[in-house]
């Protein structure tokens, strides 16, 4: 009979708060067609920006489980649930530190009080989704009888699985794999829940610990693609793979020749590049293999344009519907980029906050592009100067020392919509503001001049929306 083991990849949850809105949305995307069975997206925030990412990952992720934290806040249960509620496959997890100084200095709670904080969090969380799992932080160095106490108590307040996460690292591997012996012979419980690990790499023994844990009976392991603290996905793969003999009956349920997505993972998590352009994330690619036609239904039409990352009023989501009919009548099908025009110029039509009086840029093959910009904004005239990798990231960079602000730029397309010498380009600029995707387009002989027009009614929309709010 074999045993499936389950792997949780929590390089999601380690990076959160460094990544943008798009390389989060890209590495799910990936551990997704990787088929990694749980992919952990942190503890919920609460704030509207998670919300919506988690919300935006649950309607893009069709394989892997979605398990998200409410740290002990019951009352984020059915917040969390409700962002969670596109996803095939969900899960709630209540994480609670349970040593004494960690329960006294971050939650600031004695022991009786976490203990019904997490009974409370469990209960709630098993109130609305039938996947509840208790993670113990820094177990190791946590009072063992009272760690039975909260285990029991999350197992019968509903908890499904339980994991142990050795956050300190200083646990060497025969140690932990005696802890996990001695978890599994002293709480009855854990003989029907499936029990988890969670190594850190203090020592640098992540990774054996880990496969210790697994040899002493942990059905679960979190690990990361590419986190250097955490223990590592792809070197626990190679163990399993190499030594397969010395895990009898084990099936590792995961993709194959994970190499490859791996090495872009890595590279999205990067965090040393510069990060002062708004070009810093690159321009993301949309496949060209995807087109609408007069048969697709509005529902067709408005899901590929969620999956593009906007959200659309209701009007604004009939008057891109209306667009999208007119034109494909005349052409028979389009493609997503035309899409996505289509909803830069339909969606959120605002007055302009800022506009282009005038734009000066210097450029040449050994020395950065200069850009000298004029805006005009409530009757006075506003003007930045900026150095750039480029033109483009010139005048952007120059847009935001004239308004202060710096947005997240999604995606940048550049594309020529008649012939010849005086041909016309057409830019489409895509901002994130809080998580909410802004498009905004420019038309112009010169593709410069057309990326600032594209690029400030995009702003434009964003100010207007945050004014109105």
């Amino acid at each position: 009979m074999t045993k499936p083991l389950t792997i949780s990849d929590i390089t999601l949850k380690l990076y959160k708060s460094q990544l943008t809105f798009r390389k989060k949305m890209d590495i799910a995307a990936l551990f997704d067609r990787m088929k990694i069975p749980v992919i952990e997206l942190g503890e919920m925030t609460g704030t509207t920006e998670d919300r919506l990412f988690i919300k935006t990952v649950a309607a893009s992720v069709f394989t892997s489980t979605l398990a998200v934290s409410v740290g002990i806040d019951a009352a984020l249960a059915p917040v969390c649930m409700e962002s969670l509620k596109a996803a095939k496959h969900a899960r709630l997890q209540v994480t609670a530190s349970l040593s004494t100084a960690r329960m006294e200095y971050v939650f600031h709670k004695k022991a009786n009080e976490m203990l019904e904080a997490v009974k409370q969090a469990v209960a709630a969380c098993k109130a609305v989704c039938d996947d509840v799992e208790f993670v113990a932080d820094d177990a190791t160095r946590t009072d063992f009888e009272f760690l039975k106490t909260v285990i029991t108590g999350a197992i019968e307040a509903g908890a499904e699985s339980v994991s142990f996460c050795d956050t300190a690292g200083n646990t060497l591997p025969d140690g932990f794999g005696d802890f996990i012996v001695r978890l599994r012979t002293e709480i009855p419980g854990l003989a029907n829940r499936t029990l988890g690990v969670e190594c850190y790499n203090e020592l640098g023994m992540a990774d054996a610990s880990t496969v210790r844990a697994i040899q002493c009976g942990a059905g679960e392991i979190k690990a990361s693609a590419c986190h250097p603290d955490a223990a590592s996905l792809p070197c626990l793969l190679k163990i399993f793979t190499t030594k397969v003999g010395d895990f009898p009956g084990m099936t590792v349920t995961t993709a194959e020749n994970l190499a490859q997505p791996i090495k872009v993972i890595t590279n999205l998590c990067n965090l040393s590049s510069d990060a002062k352009t708004p070009f810093e994330d690159g321009v993301r690619t949309i496949s060209g293999d995807v087109y609408l036609t007069e048969q697709d239904s509005e529902e067709n039409v408005l899901n590929e344009i969620q999956k593009l990352g906007y959200t659309l009023s209701d009007a604004d989501r009939e008057k891109v519907y209306q667009a999208f009919k007119r034109i494909v009548s005349k052409k028979n099908r389009i493609d997503l980029h035309e899409l996505e025009v289509i909803v830069a110029s339909e969606a959120l039509q605002v007055p302009q906050t800022y506009l282009l009086e005038n734009s000066i840029v210097t450029t040449g093959n050994k020395c950065d592009a200069l850009a000298h910009i004029k805006l005009s904004s409530h009757g006075k005239i506003l003007d930045g100067i900026s150095l750039g990798n480029g033109s483009v990231d010139a005048s952007f960079l120059a847009i935001e020392k004239i308004t202060g602000c710096h947005y997240e730029l999604d995606d940048f397309q550049i594309q020529a919509i008649t012939e010849g010498k005086e041909a016309m380009g057409q830019t489409l600029v895509k901002l994130r503001s809080h998580g909410k995707v802004y498009s905004g387009k420019g038309v112009s002989t010169d593709i410069v001049i057309s990326a600032i027009e594209a690029y400030l009614n995009a702003l434009n929309k964003i100010v207007y929306e945050e004014e109105q709010a």
